[in-house]
């Protein structure tokens, strides 16, 4: 679509990106705002069936790291079924913001979708490319030998993907309230 779009009197044509035409900045952060709006609205309205309940999608993220298998079992199958059932809803979203996001971009000048994260950090792309191909380049060996570990430790071949999360066996890190002081607590009592 590269139709040419009159920008007003004496300003001459602005070529229109993606059919948007020369507010396609304004516009599409807008629309993406308001899409941005749309999911966290319908995010927070979902609710999954969890142990003859209706629990909120925080409940049914905590529960994939319960001690208990099964509750995790029940929490992450229910995650997916109500997620399936809104994924027609949560895909227009998604596809929406990432199309708003290509013609923002396209329309600055941005060669990548990270370009303009990384200049409003101010850090060069080759440094975030970097650090990018270091971490992929582990993900292969470092995933697997992690979850095979906790397999092993969790007693089992393999886990379920419901199971990432789930705590290791005799590990209780919970702070009860009154406890324990807080490390920052003592930080400062050492100042």
């Amino acid at each position: 679509m590269a139709a040419l779009v009159a920008a007003g009197e004496g300003n001459g044509p602005i070529p229109a990106v993606g059919g948007y035409g020369a507010d396609a900045g304004r516009a599409g952060a807008s629309r993406a705002r308001g899409m941005g709006q749309a999911f966290d609205e319908t995010a927070a309205a979902l609710r999954f069936s969890f142990q003859g309940a209706e629990v909120t999608e925080a409940e049914i993220l905590d529960m994939l790291s319960n001690p208990d298998a099964a509750k995790r079992s029940e929490a992450g199958k229910s995650l997916s079924s109500t997620l399936k059932a809104n994924e027609r809803l949560l895909s227009l979203i998604l596809n929406t913001i990432a199309k708003d996001k290509e013609v923002e971009d396209r329309w600055r000048g941005f060669a990548r979708p990270v370009a303009s994260r990384n200049l409003a950090n101010d850090v060069d792309d080759e440094v975030v490319d970097a650090l990018v191909g270091a971490v992929t380049g582990r993900f292969g060996d470092l995933t697997h030998r992690y979850y095979a570990l906790k397999a092993g430790w969790m007693g089992r071949d393999q886990i379920d993907w419901w199971d990432r999360n789930a705590p290791l066996p005799g590990d209780d890190d919970r702070v009860l309230y009154g406890t324990r002081r807080s490390a920052s607590f003592l930080m400062l009592c050492r100042i």
